[in-house]
């Protein structure tokens, strides 16, 4: 990979994190805890706390740059510029950390046990994040739709895995602004060696 191309796919990829930090979304998950009523006996006293679904899809279609390849900034295009880039190894290892710990969250399983009907779809946090970004907030996949339709029948359900979708982008959000402080050291690191050759 060229320094050039490598250059943009960083700052690239930091724009994006910038504006992730400074959505309604994470703004609102920082300032509040999650609530969930599942009694149905006083639904008026007690209301569901959760951030905007308007704000959960704006950040949607920011954060879905980092998950999908064809963006110059996703994580997978990321890993490349470390890849190729002549870094210190503590940068390299450090990144290779923070996306290790992304896909060990992603591949853990969800944390409720989902039993009877067709879900197949929800047994980890990436198979629900799929779901619910590729069947509802951003792109219609017919497959993760229909999974979507299936699952959202049940209004409990439904809250919890809300609730784990959540979590999940601010887990995710969290590693993306750790990877963004390496990509500014991966800068001044570079800029060093421009101002000394």
């Amino acid at each position: 990979m060229r320094i050039d191309k490598a250059l943009y796919c960083i700052r690239i990829f930091n724009e994006n994190a910038r504006e992730l930090k400074n959505s309604n979304f994470l703004r609102w998950l920082n300032r509040n805890n999650m609530g969930i009523n599942i009694y149905s006996a006083k639904p008026k006293k007690e209301k569901d706390k959760m951030p905007r679904l308007d704000s959960a899809n704006s950040f949607v279609l920011t954060f879905r740059k980092f998950i999908q390849n064809n963006e110059a900034c996703s994580i997978a295009n990321i890993s490349k510029v470390y890849e190729t880039l002549t870094l210190p190894k503590d940068l390299k290892k450090s990144f290779n950390f923070a996306r290790k710990v992304l896909n060990q969250h992603l591949d853990s399983k969800l944390s409720i046990k989902i039993v009877g009907g067709n879900n197949n779809e929800f047994k980890t946090n990436k198979q629900l994040m799929n779901v619910l970004i590729y069947g509802k907030l951003s792109h219609h996949n017919p497959k993760y739709y229909n999974a979507y339709k299936e699952i959202w029948k049940d209004r409990y359900l439904q809250k919890f895995l809300w609730r784990d979708f959540l979590t999940n982008l601010f887990v995710c959000a969290n590693i993306i602004n750790n990877i963004q402080t390496l990509n500014k050291l991966v800068l001044k690191e570079i800029q060093g060696k421009k101002l000394s050759s």
